[in-house]
């Protein structure tokens, strides 16, 4: 497995133009956000939204509420854990290609913060992976980390009472301590999604939780996709081209799976998601 080219994320540039508002200002802009998530999460269960859907606007407000450089959604069939920590794995969702690689590459090595807080049902926070308890716990993925531009990772235990489904992972270029603000949202944004997840399960909408990895599986390869479609045809990175996608599906009321089906089928054009404002949808 090759980590994706480009440069690293690295840290934020010193801020230039009109200064921050005041911290009671950013608190009430980012309570707002909070409770229009959780809107979304209840619409979508009110909608039947599906299980990519779900985990793909966990991570989007994770990164927006959160001020993190990436997040990812690990999940796990629940039933078939065994003696050696959980099976079935599999990276549900990410805020960009590293973010998909990185625990990708984790998964796979089962080792890692969001592996452990999938195997312990607990929260596993690294503020930094370069120092000595990350690199003796986790070795590769230290390692792996730094490669591709990550140095604190915090993994939030997706769960409902005993149950742990997932993980919800948070990516940050540079050391970093989440405070216990942040950390209670962190976990009431994964808290909230389980709901989801579990909803959909018990109604049936997407059969056992196995079913929805398997789903999962299949809908990422259409993203992945769509997203090398409009980065050959933009001249884009494949972080920005999913980017593209997320917002044009939703200032568009449309579910970002079905819409990159429709990249690459042929039938929306690449130019109407990659022009700013664009609202045409057919492929001429």
């Amino acid at each position: 497995m090759q980590p994706p080219t480009g440069p690293a994320p690295t840290a934020a540039a010193p801020r230039v133009g009109p200064p921050p508002p005041p911290p009671e200002v950013a608190a009430g802009v980012r309570e707002r956000r909070l409770v229009e998530t959780f809107t979304a999460v209840t619409d979508g269960l009110v909608s039947g939204c599906d299980v990519p859907e779900l985990m793909s606007m966990l991570v989007e407000q994770a990164v927006e509420l959160l001020d993190v450089t990436a997040a990812a959604v690990v999940l796990a069939d629940a039933y078939r854990d065994g003696p050696t920590g959980p099976r079935g794995l599999t990276v549900a969702a990410a805020s960009s290609q590293r973010a998909r690689w990185f625990e990708s590459f984790a998964v796979e090595l089962a080792s890692g913060p969001g592996v452990d807080c999938v195997a312990t049902g607990r929260a596993v926070s690294v503020a930094d992976l370069t120092t000595v308890p990350g690199r003796h716990r986790w070795p590769r993925v230290a390692t792996t980390a730094g490669e591709v531009g990550f140095r604190a990772v915090h993994a939030l235990p997706m769960r409902l009472r005993e149950e742990t489904v997932g993980a919800l992972t948070l990516h940050h270029a540079e050391p970093h301590l989440l405070d216990a603000t942040d950390l209670r949202l962190a976990q009431s944004l994964a808290d909230a999604t389980t709901v989801g997840l579990l909803h959909q399960r018990a109604a049936g909408r997407a059969g056992a939780v196995a079913d929805a990895l398997t789903l999962a599986l299949e809908e990422r390869r259409v993203v992945d996709q769509a997203t090398g479609v409009l980065a050959a045809h933009g001249a884009v990175g494949p972080d920005a081209a999913l980017v593209a996608l997320r917002r044009y599906a939703r200032s568009h009321d449309s579910r970002l799976v079905p819409l990159c089906r429709a990249v690459v089928d042929g039938r929306t054009v690449p130019a109407a998601i990659l022009r700013p404002g664009a609202t045409g949808t057919g492929a001429g």
